[in-house]
């Protein structure tokens, strides 16, 4: 026989049934269920449990998604070994002092794009190999370049590569000759080293370009050809 009824466990202080309890006795057994509103409160927990636990997932994913700069921004000295290549002299290159300044937009932590600024010049005899005088030369090179940079980041260094594409105006002036002043088509190709020193602070220990420049000047032997130029840089970043 099938036979459902509510059980009178009574409350000691009050004295009065509890509805949430209910029994079913079939043929003799007696088991007891929990009630309906037992079951949603029990089915709200669980609820909030998995939102508590989605919303520490979500918080993970976007703490990992920044832990790379947005932005980084730097200034470096910058030396650049540059071909000279004039056509009636025995010299074929020079070192030129300057500084650079950079700005990189990081699209995702291993990748972003660069515009950087580079310029070096150099006024003053200048002697062969031998401690020949050659001539007077005053020259100055203002490179500014665009392009995608690609980084490798750990905790303390990021190793960054990147091909580098923009224009280069350059002044050549030697002894009596007027300077002649061109604005060419240049490409930077390399890479280099940051040490971290810090969340928002790091040293750019070296950085490394070879950066061709083409050139209809006269003074480049054959002429239509290109400057060959390396060029070093070292400095400070900045991120945010």
């Amino acid at each position: 026989m099938l036979e459902v009824q509510y059980s009178s466990e009574l409350s000691p202080s009050l004295l009065t049934p509890n509805p949430n309890a209910i029994s079913l006795q079939v043929s003799g057994c007696t088991r007891s269920y929990i009630s309906a509103d037992s079951r949603i409160e029990s089915e709200n927990k669980l609820k909030r449990l998995l939102l508590a636990v989605m919303a520490i997932v979500a918080t993970a994913a976007t703490t990992n998604a920044q832990e790379y700069p947005k932005y980084e921004v730097y200034g470096t000295y910058s030396g650049v070994l540059a071909d000279i290549d004039v056509s009636h002299a025995t010299i074929k290159s020079h070192g030129l002092d300057g500084y650079g300044l950079g700005f990189q937009y990081n699209l995702a932590k291993y990748f972003g794009l660069v515009a950087e600024f580079t310029s070096n010049g150099s006024e003053g005899p200048i002697r062969d190999q031998s401690g020949t005088f050659v001539l007077t030369l005053d020259t100055r090179v203002n490179v500014l370049l665009f392009g995608p940079r690609f980084a490798y980041r750990t905790k303390h260094v990021t190793a960054f590569g990147h091909y580098l594409i923009g224009t280069a105006s350059r002044k050549v002036g030697y002894d009596n000759v007027p300077s002649v002043n061109t604005t060419e088509l240049a490409m930077g190709v390399g890479g280099g080293l940051d040490v971290n020193i810090g969340k928002h602070f790091a040293i750019r220990a070296v950085q490394f370009d070879y950066v061709p420049i083409h050139s209809d000047l006269p003074l480049n032997s054959g002429g239509g050809n290109w400057f060959r130029n390396f060029r070093y840089q070292g400095g400070v970043v900045f991120k945010f």
